[in-house]
């Protein structure tokens, strides 16, 4: 079940700096997430999961050249500890908003990536870069998001906050990539996922506000990442013979690890298995990028002859059935 919140001036909310002009409106934002087009494909996403919706709004508002912030708030959204549905849209009312030509900024989950983004801390006259050189806050699975989401954000510029235009609608899109790993044992024997891994593209960085479609720092780390992550451990997933599981999804930063054509491909995947370690297979010839808001399904099939083949479709983010392709 998705679901739809309104937040109004008599709920509680968080307390935020806020500059007051003297000329000012009572402002309605209708917020809301959205998809990227795709290319067509016989696969479509599985279904926006609880864990994947709006907890918290941020909404900072400033002059039209960005030299100065004239409104910043936090809104409550979804308070749930765990939540059971996925929210994906509100309703805010702002009152006090200045008046004249701004641009209106929204973040969601701000504290899934550790951030407080209030007044003095802000300078929107960039991108808004976030650097997680530590790997703190991502990469997670789908249960380490459970308290505070995933981090999403949007925005409309050059807009004329009056009396007569004071009601707005902004699409938020996460700025996260989903990765969604489904195993396939077709060999005759039962056996136990012991760890999986992806290649040198886990990025550490990435722009809250985007200008292109792959916008990513140029001075973007990139990393391995097992699952788990200590090298001392093991998942001990079953894989049941001729079936098929669907192991956690994982939630990383958008990036762009293969600039230079000359170099090894980093978009790979290795895992291991109670039967054998297998070593990096390659994703795809072509990718050289994962665009934020959108979710990478891989299917990864084991067979008799102890070999991993792997089938991937690089698909919009949407609350749809999952159905990838079969080997053929």
């Amino acid at each position: 079940m998705l679901v739809g919140f309104i937040v109004c001036p008599g709920c509680e909310r968080i307390p935020a700096d806020a500059q007051q002009g003297a000329d000012a409106v009572t402002l309605t934002l209708n917020i809301g997430t959205s998809v990227i087009d795709a290319a067509q494909t016989k696969a479509v996403d599985p279904n926006v999961l609880p864990y994947e919706g709006i907890r918290t709004l941020r909404v900072i508002i400033t002059s039209a050249d960005k030299s100065s912030i004239t409104y910043n708030n936090l809104f409550p959204v979804d308070e749930s500890a765990v939540p059971v549905s996925a929210v994906l849209s509100a309703q805010l009312t702002l009152e006090n908003v200045p008046v004249g030509p701004s641009n209106i900024y929204v973040i969601a989950n701000e504290a899934s990536i550790g951030k407080t983004y209030e007044t003095a801390s802000l300078d929107l006259s960039k991108k808004l870069e976030v650097i997680d050189e530590a790997y703190e806050f991502f990469p997670k699975t789908y249960d380490q998001i459970s308290e505070k989401g995933l981090p999403m954000s949007g925005w409309i510029s050059n807009v004329n906050i009056g009396v007569d235009n004071a009601s707005f609608s902004i699409s938020l899109e996460r700025t996260a990539v989903k990765i969604h790993l489904t195993v396939e044992n077709a060999t005759k024997d039962d056996l136990i996922l012991k760890w999986v891994k992806f290649g040198k593209f886990i990025s550490d960085r990435f722009y809250m506000f985007r200008e292109a479609s792959v916008d990513i720092p140029e001075d973007t780390k990139y990393k391995e990442q097992r699952f788990p992550v200590n090298e001392d451990e093991e998942m001990d997933f079953e894989l049941a013979s001729q079936k098929k599981t669907d192991w956690n999804p994982v939630y990383i930063y958008p990036n762009y690890a293969y600039k230079d054509q000359t170099g090894p491909r980093p978009y790979t995947l290795s895992l291991a298995t109670s039967l054998k370690e297998y070593q990096p297979s390659l994703l795809s010839n072509n990718m050289n990028s994962l665009v934020r808001n959108t979710q990478l399904n891989i299917t990864a099939r084991i067979t008799a002859s102890a070999t991993i083949s792997i089938k991937y479709e690089y698909v919009p983010w949407t609350v749809k059935e999952i159905s990838v392709p079969p080997f053929n």
